[in-house]
């Protein structure tokens, strides 16, 4: 279990699309977004910059499993141990609720 925010997101885009596409596919447009991305100062820029260059917000957006809103920080927590794509992403609120759901058992 981490918690996992839009920055964390922004600072890894790169090497995520990289992981991605790597391969056959990866040339043209593909591997000229990878070098916008690798470009972006991922201390600074924002979730919209990086939107703007992939074309949607997919990569940067985090919606909690639970409420379906999104926010700034999730809760990630690994379902099948693998720290693959495994994991579930859970707001604050919702852990919240579970946890006092949870607490009078």
């Amino acid at each position: 279990m981490k918690i996992i925010t839009t920055r964390d997101l922004i600072k890894n885009v790169a090497t995520r699309w990289y992981n991605q596409y790597f391969g056959a596919e990866f040339r043209g447009s593909r591997k000229d977004v990878f070098d916008r991305l690798n470009n972006l100062d991922t201390d600074t820029c924002s979730a919209r910059d990086v939107d703007n260059i992939i074309g949607n917000d997919d990569w940067t957006e985090l919606k909690c499993e639970n409420c379906n809103k999104i926010f700034g920080a999730v809760i990630e927590i690994d379902t099948d141990n693998t720290g693959e794509d495994g994991a579930a992403k859970f707001c604050f609120n919702c852990i919240k609720e579970a946890y006092e759901k949870m607490k009078g058992r």
